[in-house]
């Protein structure tokens, strides 16, 4: 599948700044069953405070610069990467929408749920 350059661009910083303390994190441990599911995503191993600032520098979220062109973008972000870090910028710029947005588009939001192989995404 071919990125677009928004979905380039997040991957690419996150990978840049990425912490890799992956020695104490195993992303089998997010997984929704305790099997032999493996999760298909690479994950930088991120804290989530890190990543929400991220959304806020990157995108200048604040109450009244919600802009609802970008969800076209998010929802590339969300279905084209296949990193667990990225994916979560997507869905911490659901967090910042207003309901009448959230309710408008609920029937797309809703098959994000498709992509989820992990706990942490499904919360």
């Amino acid at each position: 599948m071919r990125k677009s350059k928004l979905t380039l661009k997040i991957e690419r910083d996150l990978k840049a700044h990425s912490p890799l303390r992956l020695s104490k994190f195993l992303p089998e441990h997010y997984l929704r069953g305790q099997g032999k599911e493996v999760s298909k995503l690479t994950y930088l191993n991120h804290n989530m405070p890190y990543l929400r600032k991220y959304l806020q520098d990157t995108f200048s979220v604040t109450a009244k610069n919600r802009r609802e062109d970008l969800f076209n973008d998010m929802q590339n972000l969300w279905y084209e990467s296949d990193c667990f870090d990225a994916m979560i910028v997507a869905v911490y710029w659901l967090n910042f929408q207003n309901v009448d947005f959230l309710q408008k588009n609920s029937k797309k939001i809703l098959l994000w749920a498709n992509n989820i192989d992990n706990w942490a995404h499904s919360d």
